[in-house]
């Protein structure tokens, strides 16, 4: 029997290694994939920020030239006028050719001033179709480089499933064998001290010889789940399991028009339900796709805006935002990207309603994109769906 838990346990052990590298190496495909997509992003943002000025540019060049063909329009008629006139005779002969001149001699400036006003309408519309093309190009790569992401996303949790089902089997496992070695071993010690040999030869006369019980490992290398100091400010108290009209009753929510869900999509852990990482998880985990914009979930002040862990992005909550609504409510939201768009807000900032904080990420403990949404009374966690509906 012990034989047959070493052979479960080997491979055990060879799927945790096997879905940790796979996770390892998506990891690092992704980091790749969202470096590409910080890039783009930074480029769509510069295109698009330096579109308006120069759309300005070009109207204001078609303006010029409009103008400056009304006003060599205004000279032609000025000297066609002239031309018609019936010719004068004596000092105004001279007078009125000198006019004749001057005009021709401003139409001709008018003429040129156009051209110039044309060729300029024509650069600044040739950098503004060259401006375009770019700004389609960035939204083109960010467009192939999000949907890059979101596959190695994918890739990531799957890989992080396998190992952490791998890993509760190969606990389970060695917990077995652990408790099977500890009384065969009692027995084998026993019977050698009753004098039973050890082996395979027979002493004549003697009693049967034993086998040596298998070798049991002391300890296996399991899936090492990331660690890191979390900041003791995001550590919540003791759940509060209060139902809505008790919340009501006690005011401190406020009204219902307050809040607002921070995303909208399925909820895929509720309120108190376990996950592959804790037995209990005082938040709900709402489903949504990489990027999704995280909005604060009612008027408030930013406590807490960074990684909950500073060593390690992959531990606890990941980049996480707390924003303190009043004297008793905080909310938090965990898990969001740091890589590719990072953090909207800043700790102390104030923010409203509605307004973008983040986005939807895989940092911390997750197996796939989604938020980890916490409201808490005097920092104890109640449900979070007695006041908002994702």
């Amino acid at each position: 029997m012990l034989a047959q838990l070493l052979d479960q346990l080997q491979v055990a052990e060879a799927l945790v290694s096997a879905a940790a590298a796979a996770e390892a190496a998506a990891l690092d495909r992704l980091a790749a994939a969202e470096t590409h997509l910080h890039t783009a992003l930074a480029n769509q943002a510069s295109f698009s920020a330096a579109l308006p000025a120069l759309q300005q540019q070009v109207e204001a060049a078609r303006t010029r030239v409009q103008e400056a063909a009304a006003q060599r329009d205004a000279l032609e008629r000025r000297v066609e006028a002239g031309d018609g006139a019936t010719a004068p005779r004596g000092p105004l002969l001279f007078a009125s050719s000198r006019a004749a001149w001057h005009a021709e001699e401003a139409l001709f400036a008018a003429e040129d001033a156009e051209r110039q006003a044309q060729d300029e309408l024509a650069g600044e519309q040739e950098q503004l179709a060259s401006l375009v093309d770019q700004l389609g190009a960035a939204n083109t790569e960010v467009t192939a480089w999000q949907k890059q992401a979101e596959t190695l996303a994918e890739q990531v949790g799957a890989a992080r499933s396998r190992a952490l089902a791998a890993n509760a089997q190969l606990a389970q496992i060695k917990q077995q064998g652990d408790q099977l070695a500890t009384t065969v071993w009692s027995e084998f010690q026993a019977l050698v001290s009753a004098g039973y040999p050890v082996g395979v030869a027979r002493i004549a006369g003697g009693p049967m010889p034993i086998a040596e019980p298998v070798a049991w490992p002391a300890s296996v290398p399991g899936y090492a789940i990331p660690t890191g100091r979390v900041d003791t400010s995001l550590l919540a108290s003791a759940p509060l399991f209060i139902d809505k009209s008790r919340l009501e009753t006690t005011g401190l929510a406020g009204s219902a028009d307050r809040w607002q869900a921070p995303v909208h999509g399925p909820v895929t852990t509720p309120f108190g339900d376990g996950t592959p990482y804790q037995d209990a998880h005082y938040a709900v985990d709402i489903g949504a796709r990489l990027y999704t914009p995280v909005v604060a979930a009612a008027d408030g002040v930013v406590e807490y805006a960074g990684l909950a862990a500073t060593d390690n992005r992959l531990a606890s909550y990941g980049l996480v935002v707390l924003v303190r609504h009043d004297d008793h409510v905080t909310t938090l939201y965990a898990h969001l990207d740091d890589q590719a768009y990072g953090l909207a807000v800043a700790t102390g900032a104030t923010v409203a309603k509605g307004q973008i904080i983040g986005y939807v990420g895989l940092t911390g403990y997750t197996t796939g994109p989604h938020l980890h949404f916490e409201v808490r009374i005097d920092n104890r966690p109640i449900d979070p769906l007695l006041l908002v509906s994702p």
